[in-house]
């Protein structure tokens, strides 16, 4: 909750204080626990602009999380991460995965979308956006969601689909 609300350093000390609590207990953790280890791990090097270190402790992460939330969340990092490097086919294979750890969740479908709109794949982007539209019931989320699907249209000059978006 502290990353979400912009509060950096504090979702820095939680998250290893957790760590630490871990493994100065002395015992095994559990796999659940050395996944949720490796994703508060990944989030400080994030947040400490680490990205290569990140990009383990992510890949780590998605290999040991029990919790859907988390792995999800993973793969989305490490397709971003993938992106940011230009690796689009990449990107977007961990991007899929992100999408169907969480198929019900009308926000990751968005996300996926957006990353992919930033790849510069807006035929790929409009499945998951037409997933979120579906899965969601605010009215703002749709509306959200069609807007950005009409501004890429435009920009991408399909007039047609534009139109259509501009619409809904």
């Amino acid at each position: 909750a502290y990353r979400e609300h912009g509060n950096q350093e504090r979702f820095i000390q939680y998250a290893r204080e957790y760590v630490a609590a871990v493994t100065a207990s002395g015992g095994v953790p559990s796999r659940a626990e050395e996944g949720l280890l490796a994703f508060y791990q990944a989030e400080i090097h994030s947040l400490l602009d680490q990205p290569e270190e990140a990009y383990q402790a992510y890949e780590r992460a998605a290999g040991l999380v029990t919790d859907k939330n988390h792995l999800s969340d993973s793969y989305l990092k490490m397709a971003e991460y993938q992106a940011k490097k230009g690796d689009g086919e990449r990107a977007f294979a961990l991007a899929r995965l992100a999408a169907d750890a969480l198929p019900d969740a009308h926000r990751r479908q968005r996300e996926v979308g957006d990353l992919l709109l930033r790849l510069g794949m807006p035929d790929e982007a409009y499945a998951y956006f037409e997933r979120s539209v579906k899965l969601t019931s605010s009215e703002a989320d749709r509306a959200a969601v069609y807007a950005t699907m009409g501004d890429t249209y435009k920009k991408w000059g399909n007039r047609e689909s534009y139109i259509h978006f501009a619409r809904e």
